[in-house]
């Protein structure tokens, strides 16, 4: 019972050394974690456009239908008469084979050749359009609920109950009103990639840090308005007792 009453406590002081650590970070190094974050998630949406450009102008614009086309075939739609996948990789072609006449000029002679790897390439090609849609759809999806959480900070609050496996918390509440947007996806990042009782321990111990921080801002804010109104009043101009004597013409 003593050892495990001394590793709760060496975990639960460990906790707090992160949590402390944690609200040292740099403010700024964090919105540059979280910048270079989005424009890779940005990046992921546009390196599937290019690529999908890319192939299908080698493809002579065949690749950008060709996975709609091939189902609609398969399943025997109206219309559907060509298999897409002979008239984009045709494997059976007309070729030209030369050779030396007893004449002395050259024979040309035309023969089926089986062009065997367009065989692979056309089911290549298809997983490829289909693996291409999903990373379209995945990065859309993607974009949308990241715009969602740096928009609505309810969808912010949301995601740290999920990852702390809490439908509802007095803890997280707090801490989703308390952190910045920056330190929010940092938070997120952690829960992701930790046990959800660990990150419980980790919430429950940046709480009591988070509110007090608060504390400190608000007393710094207050007394940094009061010395600017000190400072306003020093600087004006105090009316001089001596004057009102001296508009008399007489002495005191």
């Amino acid at each position: 019972p003593f050892e495990k009453q001394d590793d709760d406590e060496s975990n639960s002081t460990d906790k707090e050394q992160k949590a402390r650590k944690f609200i040292n970070l740099s403010k700024s190094q964090n919105k540059v974690y979280l910048t270079s974050f989005l424009a890779c998630e940005t990046l992921n949406f546009g390196v599937a456009i290019v690529n999908f450009l890319i192939i299908d102008l080698f493809l002579n614009g065949k690749f950008a239908t060709y996975g709609t086309d091939v189902i609609r075939y398969l399943i025997g739609y109206d219309g559907a008469v060509k298999d897409p996948m002979c008239t984009t990789f045709p494997t059976l072609v007309s070729c030209e084979h030369y050779h030396a006449g007893t004449n002395g000029k050259i024979d040309v002679r035309n023969k089926i050749c089986i062009l065997s790897q367009n065989i692979i390439n056309e089911k290549i090609y298809l997983l490829l359009w289909f693996w291409i849609l999903i990373l379209f759809v995945v990065s859309i999806l993607m974009l949308f609920y990241r715009s969602c959480t740096i928009l609505f900070p309810s969808v912010r609050r949301y995601e740290l109950m999920y990852r702390a496996r809490k439908g509802t918390s007095d803890t997280i509440e707090v801490v989703g009103k308390h952190v910045s947007l920056s330190q929010w996806f940092i938070l997120s990042q952690i829960g992701r990639n930790s046990k959800s009782r660990d990150f419980n321990k980790f919430l429950r111990h940046l709480k009591p840090l988070l509110l007090k921080t608060q504390v400190s801002r608000q007393v710094s804010q207050a007394n940094n308005t009061t010395n600017t109104i000190e400072m306003t009043s020093y600087g004006k101009k105090l009316p001089s007792t001596e004057e009102p004597l001296l508009q008399n013409g007489c002495p005191a």
